[in-house]
């Protein structure tokens, strides 16, 4: 071979070595190749790498977020023997949550896992492998499905009512002041919270004894009850062994998961929400405004309502972002390596950390991101959810690991934060902003206590109640000022008004107290809430009557069914009045009663002011005479078939008015006797001696009337005649004994119990039952008179407002007013 060849042959092969090394450069290192490996924070030390950033007083989330400041939204730190990625930024979290989501669905092999969660037998510590995905298919579709979570829904409204009624029972203990009393609602929503949890998945709050409970269970259950967690995985896993697990262990792991999940972080977001709340006045208002719209303040708040209370989402949304339960997902390792879009390499083993509280502060998503703005959700981000799907906001976590929870966390947040802000005005004390001081740790828990001065203002909690069990009844605070013997009665003096002088009282001890008349409590009710109770959960409680002098005295011992002591005699005569005499068939059939005695009033009237020269400026008319005499003549006429002017002389006229009169006024007098039954023999003030006259005075005129129409039926028996009231009780009760009175006592009662002044109606079983009369004739009675004439005060000056003492709430003095005729001529005469 000639030189020329071996040159060539050289050329060759070094041509081919070059070529081969360029194209191996090029392979190793093309734009789509290029391996870099995330960037690691500075700072580490031998052995222990990045540990000692982490002590003691260092918050882990504000600590990473300085970092990714420095060091970008992702880069990898050294703890111990392990590399740790962070991820910052919401792209990062997607991409990890989406694209990498398997390679990142393990959980790290710790001590706490293996040593309590019995050997990582709770799936949420669980490897990725059949176990985890067996047990989280099993906890998704039975355990926290939307299903079993309404079925549920009760034992969870059921323990928030326990708890605002402890709430409200500890104001009322403490002489329900005005300015609220104090709580610890760090500690309140806690035990709620726990007590939610424990109920739904071992049946009771603060028990469950796992080992005992499936033989409680095989003796007890009938497969009706509702069923708790517990309940539900007896029923499924029999018997069933898991990856080794055996099912008493995967049980009690999964329950225990669920109490450990589930109370502390829903305890944990609601503490942030309220101290956010009371650091922001207004958001507050906002809150508590929208509930009033949309729930009113004569039920609770029920889950059903949540749908309808935006604002409040938002409130839990902004309140998530900013203090999430968990500000940092972690716990999580790479099964495979993998690669990023940015091109950094993942090598298998690494350990996961995504920064949620700095992803949810990001200022290039959110604006003003560390301010409080709920508004926020209800504008910009009205689209973006807590579940997992943006990962701008990623309380919960995303992906394959997300908290299978959520939905569960959702609804006791929310409701019981609608609960807390519809049932009582909250406040710190002195108005001192809250502190926000954040603790150390994986949960986000608020470091200091979270004091609060809670003052209902939604009072529908029941006098007494029942605690775990345990009666325990409390007595309603008693108002101040009481003396010996006589109690409270000094208070009640000849000047004061007895309505008026409680509702001072109420003012300072609440809508509930109670007063000592002399030997006898008496409860004192002042809202309409307390009121409605009253009227419907403890109406037949409360449906006698006290034995007083008045009753005995003046109403034929007890007989008028208005004031006899509720039993067989009572619900008889009320059963006859609302059926016979005051049905509204009965009113209408004696409407012509009523028209004409108006008629007939309005007439006088007219007469009258044509008397007096037809004034322009009216003829003066003291009206509070005019209705008493109209009033009087429409109830004698419906009662007897007559008004009291038509067969009495004027004497007689005026003395029956003045027996009227009285018996009225002495059904509203104090008897000092009927508080302190000892001294009755003393009849302090003549009381006693004054109703035995006015009741001698009324008896002889009522027997008149009975008389007068027994011997009107035996002349006349066709029944065609128009049909009074004694007409009705003669043809119900002739000849008929109730309850030991004979028929004419009965009748005479209740005809003279008829007479009352259109007084406030009551309700439930000792509500008025002339209501509807009384209505009928209040509407007509002012519709004619303001149709028929002007009205107007003397000089136009205002009228007298001051009301007189006693039951009935008489205007204390004359009205005079001038009337003058608006209408044709025509329509005043007969």
């Amino acid at each position: 071979m000639d030189i020329f060849q071996l040159q060539t042959l050289i050329s060759g092969i070094l041509a081919l070595l070059v070529g081969a090394l360029l194209y191996q450069l090029k392979r190793t290192h093309g734009p789509n190749t290029k391996i870099f490996t995330a960037p690691q924070a500075g700072g580490a030390w031998p052995i222990v790498g990045h540990l000692h950033l982490f002590g003691a007083h260092q918050l882990t989330h504000k600590t990473l977020g300085t970092m990714a400041d420095k060091h970008g939204p992702i880069f990898t730190i050294k703890l111990g023997s392990y590399k740790v990625l962070v991820l910052s930024s919401w792209e990062m979290a997607k991409e990890c949550f989406t694209v990498h989501d398997k390679a990142f669905s393990t959980r790290p092999c710790v001590a706490a896992s293996k040593l309590m969660t019995y050997n990582s037998a709770m799936f949420g510590f669980a490897p990725y492998g059949s176990y985890w995905r067996e047990m989280r298919k099993f906890a998704t579709i039975e355990l926290l499905s939307n299903q079993r979570l309404e079925q549920l829904k009760d034992t969870r409204t059921s323990e928030l009512d326990a708890a605002t009624r402890k709430v409200y029972k500890l104001w009322s203990r403490e002489g329900c002041p005005k300015g609220g009393v104090l709580v610890d609602m760090k500690q309140w929503f806690g035990d709620l919270t726990h007590n939610i949890v424990l109920r739904m998945v071992g049946g009771k709050p603060y028990y469950g004894a796992s080992d005992d409970y499936a033989e409680e269970r095989a003796v007890s259950r009938n497969g009706k009850e509702e069923q708790d967690v517990m309940d539900v995985m007896l029923n499924v896993l029999p018997d069933l062994k898991v990856s080794g697990y055996d099912s008493d262990t995967i049980i009690k792991a999964t329950c225990l998961n669920l109490i450990l999940a589930g109370g502390d972080s829903i305890m944990v977001a609601l503490t942030w929400a309220l101290s956010l709340l009371l650091n922001n006045e207004m958001e507050l208002k906002k809150a508590q405004d929208e509930l009033d719209t949309h729930v009113g303040k004569d039920r609770n708040v029920e889950e059903s309502d949540i749908k309808k209370l935006v604002y409040l989402e938002a409130i839990v949304k902004e309140t998530m972002r900013l203090y999430p339960p968990s500000p940092i997902i972690t716990l999580r390792a790479a099964m495979e390596e993998c690669t990023f879009s940015c091109g950094y390499h993942i090598p298998a083993g690494t350990h996961l950390i995504v920064n949620t509280w700095k992803v949810q502060r990001d200022g290039s998503v959110w604006s003003e991101p560390h301010d409080f703005k709920p508004e926020r959700f209800l504008t910009s981000h009205k689209e973006v959810d807590v579940k997992g799907q943006n990962y701008e906001l990623v309380p919960f976590g995303s992906g394959r690991r997300v908290c299978p929870g959520a939905s569960l966390a959702l609804r006791v947040l929310h409701l019981t934060l609608a609960r807390l802000l519809h049932s009582f005005d909250v406040a710190s004390p002195s108005n001192q902003l809250v502190d926000m001081t954040e603790s150390i740790g994986l949960t986000n828990l608020k470091a200091t206590p979270l004091e609060v001065l809670l003052t209902p203002r939604v009072l529908i909690y029941r006098l007494k109640t029942t605690d775990s069990g345990n009666n325990k009844i409390r007595s309603a605070p008693q108002a101040g000022g009481a003396w010996p013997i006589v109690g409270h009665l000094h208070l009640f003096g000849g000047h004061q008004h007895t309505h008026k002088t409680l509702g001072m009282m109420a003012e300072k001890h609440g809508p509930i107290f109670t007063i000592k008349l002399g030997s006898y409590k008496v409860l004192v009710l002042s809202s309409w809430e307390m009121a409605k109770e009253c009227f419907t959960v403890h109406d037949k409680a409360f449906s006698t009557r006290p034995c007083v002098a008045a009753s005995k005295l003046m109403g034929y011992n007890y007989a008028m069914f208005g004031f006899t002591p509720y039993g067989p005699y009572w619900r008889e005569m009320r059963k006859l009045a609302t059926i016979e005499l005051l049905s509204n068939h009965r009113l209408e059939l004696l409407k012509s009663t009523r028209t004409s005695e108006l008629e007939a009033a309005i007439r006088e009237l007219h007469k009258l002011w044509s008397r007096e020269s037809c004034p322009k400026g009216g003829v003066l008319v003291d009206m509070k005479q005019w209705f008493g005499d109209l009033t009087h003549s429409i109830v004698l006429r419906m009662v007897r078939g007559k008004p009291y002017g038509d067969d009495y002389a004027e004497g007689e006229a005026r003395r029956y008015k003045k027996a009227m009169r009285d018996c009225m006024s002495l059904f509203g007098v104090f008897v000092l006797s009927d508080a302190i039954p000892f001294l009755r023999w003393l009849d302090i003030n003549g009381y006693e001696k004054a109703m035995k006259r006015a009741a001698s005075e009324l008896d002889p005129l009522v027997e008149g009337w009975l008389v007068e129409h027994k011997r009107k039926r035996a002349l006349s028996m066709n029944g065609k005649e128009e049909q009074d009231f004694m007409d009705v009780m003669l043809n119900v009760l002739q000849d008929v004994q109730i309850s030991g009175y004979d028929s004419d006592t009965t009748i005479k009662a209740t005809c003279l119990g008829k007479n009352y002044e259109l007084v406030p109606f009551g309700s439930g079983r000792r509500a008025c039952p002339g209501a509807s009369l009384a209505l009928r004739v209040v509407h007509l009675t002012l519709a004619r008179l303001l149709h028929s004439f002007n009205v107007a005060s003397p000089s136009n000056q205002v009228v007298d407002m001051t009301e007189s003492i006693g039951l009935t709430n008489l205007k204390a003095t004359p009205i005079e007013v001038l009337l003058t005729p608006r209408l044709d001529t025509k329509l005043y005469e007969d």
